[in-house]
């Protein structure tokens, strides 16, 4: 049932309703869908042409207008992946920030993190860009840092990771580097999230590899 929907009620002793069930279950349907066929039928053949298209106009106006206000509210992440000599661009259905990132990232180079092939298998609900696509979102981030929450660019393979921050442009370190301040961060399980959030970014103070502000390793035309 979509949204402004109505629902309409009908009564049918319990025996008639039962044995009519039986049978259209036996013909590979239900009640439900029978009488909802014939209701929108007899919409069609009651409601005049230019009353229905008129009607439909309205309605796909109204889910143009949802879809913008999801897509407005939504925070995201977007990835490129350099893996086993493979490439791999995705965004994540949620923001997914450079500590949460450093955590994955040190549980899979120590234990593969639950037996995982790939580090991109680790984001669940992420959707496959084209390389094209990664750098809108990685241009987006620079005008809107609030609905692009993290570009990050991942090569497993040289072990480095970059984070492109709205202000400063492309930051890179080390893998090892990321890994000792997740581990620093996470050491002590009572601290709050921004508290690990101030030790692991204290970690990786003076960590930064030598880079230009504007470019990101493999990708100079961001």
């Amino acid at each position: 049932m979509s949204l402004g929907s109505t629902e309409v009620a009908l009564w049918l002793d319990q025996r008639q309703y039962d044995a009519l069930r039986r049978i259209l279950q036996g013909a590979g349907t239900d009640v439900e869908t029978v009488m909802q066929a014939r209701l929108e039928d007899l919409y069609r053949q009651t409601v005049p042409d230019h009353v229905r298209r008129e009607i439909d106009l309205e309605i796909e106006a109204e889910r143009l207008a949802q879809e913008r206000q999801r897509e407005n509210s939504m925070r995201v992440s977007a990835f490129h992946i350099t893996e086993k000599g493979q490439d791999r661009f995705f965004v994540t259905h949620r923001p997914v920030e450079f500590l949460e990132i450093a955590k994955l990232l040190r549980q899979y180079l120590r234990c593969g993190a639950d037996d995982a092939e790939w580090f991109s298998v680790l984001f669940p609900g992420r959707r496959r860009l084209e390389e094209e696509q990664f750098r809108d979102f990685a241009k987006k981030r620079i005008e809107d840092p609030q609905k692009i929450v993290g570009v990050f660019n991942i090569d497993l393979d040289c072990g480095t990771v970059s984070s492109l921050d709205h202000l400063q442009g492309w930051q890179s370190y080390k893998i090892g580097d990321i890994s000792a301040a997740a581990y620093y961060a996470f050491r002590k399980e009572w601290q709050t999230e921004e508290q690990r959030r101030g030790v692991f970014l204290e970690r990786l103070d003076g960590k930064e590899i030598g880079q230009k502000a504007d470019t990101a390793p493999r990708m100079q035309m961001l």
